[in-house]
């Protein structure tokens, strides 16, 4: 009996059974956490016991239970929570995909330019992001084609200069700034119109008024020089009849127009005389 109770006093003394207490203290807290299996058990232990050879299972157990109440939300919002939470976690990736498919989802559910904008200004690579740029391009070429006005396009063109819709856009814009040139009519905007625009479908047309406006340019001045250096200029011109025409016409008048001036001049010089000779 006595040697019982030095041994009591012994293992009190080192310790020992102060240790085999918290031991099973321990074991008997997350065994019911374990039961309980919340968030909450499961702190409440890592609290009581930080220091528990159990703790990374708790801690596993606690992200794990996070993980399933982000997922069971399933929201772009939730999934970022358990990013913020645990960004190296072992769901990290999966949080990630569903967070891009769910914000993906919202993207083609409004289906308007901006909300791709936004899903790609926040995932610029990527299949969803490929397939969001397929459906962005698609929405503003059908609004800019809707205006029809040159600056929707030249807008369009700038963010999707390789598009599908490019050639469109280009041959669209090439359109109305035809209408704008040939609504002014004037040499310089047809000139800089097939500087822009070399191989225009509207050059043969624009060209074709470039030399009907220099023709009337050199007829109206009414000067043979002119005329001859429009067709110098022009030596295959339409209207290369017409100016030669009108070139042998001008130079008829001048002969004829100098001959009846100095008939005049001759009458008056007669009649001053006579009256002389009274």
């Amino acid at each position: 009996m006595a040697t019982s109770r030095s041994r009591v006093l012994a293992l009190l003394a080192t310790g020992t059974i102060s240790l085999s207490l918290v031991s099973c203290s321990e074991y008997q807290a997350y065994g019911d956490a374990a039961s309980r299996d919340t968030i909450t058990a499961y702190k409440e232990f890592l609290t009581d016991f930080p220091d528990s050879k159990y703790a990374p299972m708790a801690c596993d157990r606690v992200e794990e239970l996070f993980f399933q109440m982000m997922a069971a939300e399933d929201t772009p919002d939730s999934y970022a929570h358990y990013l913020d939470e645990y960004p190296n976690g072992r769901h990290a990736a999966e949080a990630a995909f569903k967070q891009r498919r769910k914000l993906y989802e919202e993207a083609t559910a409004v289906d308007t330019p901006e909300a791709y904008r936004a899903y790609l200004k926040e995932y610029p690579e990527g299949p969803l992001s490929t397939k969001a740029t397929i459906k962005l391009e698609e929405l503003s070429f059908r609004l800019v084609a809707k205006i029809d006005q040159d600056t929707g396009y030249r807008l369009f063109l700038e963010e999707f200069p390789d598009g599908k819709h490019a050639p469109e856009a280009r041959d669209a814009l090439e359109r109305l700034e035809y209408l704008d040139v040939a609504a002014l009519d004037r040499l310089d905007a047809y000139t800089r119109f097939l500087i822009i625009h070399p191989g225009s479908r509207y050059a043969g047309r624009v060209e074709g008024r470039i030399e009907s406006l220099r023709f009337e340019e050199a007829k109206k001045a009414r000067n043979p020089e002119k005329l001859e250096e429009y067709l110098k200029a022009n030596p295959s011109s339409v209207y290369r009849i017409e100016a030669e025409t009108e070139i042998r016409k001008l130079r008829y008048q001048e002969p004829k127009s100098g001959e009846a001036s100095t008939g005049l001049s001759q009458a008056a010089a007669g009649a001053k005389d006579e009256g002389a000779s009274n």
